[in-house]
């Protein structure tokens, strides 16, 4: 296997990982002091790996980038908390995978671009897999209670909205990573980030400081696993084709519904795996023929 193949798949086991964290932590932790902590901790080892790998020359245009990014992540990770701790792990990170049906969605409307017969076959494996997921084996009958249920998920809604906003930023990071280093990027993303986020915290909980000292070893792990993905998959995408790094780390959604099965206890897990499976499979197909 190569080093890359492997690589992104333990990016892929890491983000489900720190996401699983989330879940188990957002019980008695409210999203502020989890969308902080979980950031503000990683910044410790990505800072190490800029040690070592050195502060690059910084032109003027990256920072009015770099800030209006940092002020959107600020957005996404409240969302992002949210949407974990209201729904069921493996019903809401599915939906993660929507990024790239809404960016292929966006080149036919904007850029006019057109899709394969493949591409437009990859776009109905994503929209058989949502219904699929909310589907209900004890009313089978009932054909359109999945898409009513998936109105009344507030996870998945909250997923797709970040997918959506997910589509605009994405291509902007990979600017932003262009104009300096990796490694350089997510130190100062993660840095404006909390600072940005900081107040927000300390206006919308006064007891957060709190929460934090008395789970200070489970966020600091938290950090540290978040940390370990970044740089898990920012080495697999430098080391090998950004395509495959992507695709493989598309995994990550099948790796979140197993925890929520196993780990979690969630319910109706067999039909979500499938129904994941065939978004991620979309995913995939998406990446891939891009």
């Amino acid at each position: 296997m190569e080093n890359y193949i492997f690589i992104a798949l333990l990016s892929a086991a890491l983000f489900s990982l720190a996401n699983y964290l989330v879940k188990r932590l957002s019980t008695n932790m409210d999203e502020y002091t989890l969308g902080l902590s979980r950031n503000l901790f990683s910044l410790p080892i990505l800072l190490v790996a800029l040690f070592f790998t050195g502060v690059p020359k910084v032109p003027v245009d990256f920072w009015p980038l770099i800030i209006v990014l940092a002020i959107v992540e600020v957005g996404i990770a409240i969302l992002l908390t949210n949407a974990l701790k209201l729904s069921p792990i493996s019903l809401t990170m599915p939906f993660f995978s929507f990024t790239t049906f809404f960016v292929a969605i966006g080149g036919v409307i904007v850029l006019r671009e057109q899709l394969t017969l493949m591409q437009v076959g990859a776009l109905m494996l994503f929209v058989l897999g949502t219904y699929l997921i909310n589907i209900d084996k004890h009313n089978l009958k009932n054909i359109l209670l999945p898409i009513k249920k998936l109105t009344k998920e507030k996870g998945p809604l909250l997923m797709l909205i970040l997918t959506i906003i997910w589509g605009i930023t994405i291509p902007l990071n990979k600017q932003a990573v262009l104009f300096t280093s990796p490694y350089f990027f997510v130190v100062a993303y993660y840095s404006l980030f909390v600072a940005f986020f900081l107040p927000i915290f300390l206006m919308k909980n006064k007891h957060g400081g709190m929460a934090i000292k008395k789970n200070f070893l489970n966020l600091i792990i938290l950090g540290l696993v978040n940390g370990a993905f970044f740089l898990a998959f920012y080495i697999a995408a430098e080391l090998g084709p950004i395509a495959i790094a992507s695709s493989l780390l598309s995994l990550h959604i099948l790796f979140s519904v197993i925890m929520g099965g196993v780990l979690l206890k969630e319910k109706g897990i067999m039909v979500r795996l499938i129904a994941a499976a065939l978004m991620v499979l979309g995913n995939v197909i998406l990446i891939l023929t891009q």
